[in-house]
């Protein structure tokens, strides 16, 4: 099992201090009916506001973590092998775990309004009745409604009324900074990926950083359009590597990287 990060994400809310802007107001008006709390920060829709914010240049693009998850989770190393945990660090200084069958929305209007609804609520859960497959035995079989047992049997709770388990999809920790995560999950290992990065002397760069990538690491990617890691997120970083002689957008690196991670033997 490994994990990816996608750190200092240009993903948050419209901050409060720019709810009286004009380009906001109109925003809101326009999509939300005037209802501007938990708004994601957009700058295709708020440039005008955004000028003069602090780090603008790397604020306002969540179509960018948009594309990054929907190819990390999209990657047989998640969806199949499930070795594979993915956390999503935000500008605004939040931390969002994913859990282990996320399918994130294709469309990002869909994904959008799911983020805006986990900043609301704090957490993302899925509902499933509980069946049981004639014959199997006792307390194996169990399946959410949808899967493809053969005359299923649903499982009822104490009112008579088909019991229902909940997973967790996605969980939003507030005030949660790079480093509180890396102290929390204890990673044995924290590769950051950067175009300041050292790029390995090998022709197969992501294959290189992939091998050095131990069970339990940490693979850390930008979600920001422009520029750096940050000193708070750089000095947490065990190791590294650049993949490539010139920037490339964090959902390419990811597939690549992951790709030659699938290629370890697992055990």
């Amino acid at each position: 099992m490994i994990s990816l990060v996608i750190a200092e994400s240009a993903l948050e809310m419209v901050p409060p201090e720019l709810y009286g802007h004009p380009a906001v107001r109109s925003h809101a008006r326009r999509t939300r009916g005037g209802r501007r709390p938990h708004m994601l920060l957009d700058n295709s829709w708020h440039y005008a506001a955004m000028k003069g914010m602090p780090d603008a240049a790397r604020r306002g693009r969540p179509d960018l973590v948009h594309l990054a998850l929907v190819t990390a989770t999209s990657a047989p190393l998640y969806r199949i092998r499930r070795a594979l945990e993915v956390y999503v660090h935000t500008a605004d200084g939040c931390v969002i775990s994913l859990g282990p069958d996320v399918r994130i929305p294709k469309s990002y209007h869909r994904f959008a309004g799911l983020v805006e609804t986990l900043y609301e609520t704090g957490v993302i859960e899925a509902t499933a009745t509980m069946t049981t497959t004639r014959g199997s035995p006792k307390g194996a079989g169990c399946r959410p409604d949808d899967d493809d047992g053969n005359n299923p049997v649903r499982h009822s709770g104490n009112d008579g009324a088909p019991a229902r388990e909940k997973t967790t999809l996605m969980r939003l920790e507030r005030n949660s900074t790079f480093a509180d995560l890396v102290r929390a999950k204890k990673f044995s290992k924290v590769v950051g990926l950067s175009s300041l990065g050292t790029l390995p002397d090998s022709p197969r760069p992501y294959e290189y950083v992939a091998q050095r990538v131990p069970d339990g690491a940490a693979i850390v990617i930008g979600g920001f359009q422009k520029g750096h890691f940050s000193d708070g997120t750089s000095g947490h970083l065990d190791e590294v590597y650049a993949v490539d002689t010139s920037p490339l957008e964090a959902h390419v690196v990811i597939a690549r990287v992951l790709y030659e991670y699938e290629k370890k033997p697992f055990m």
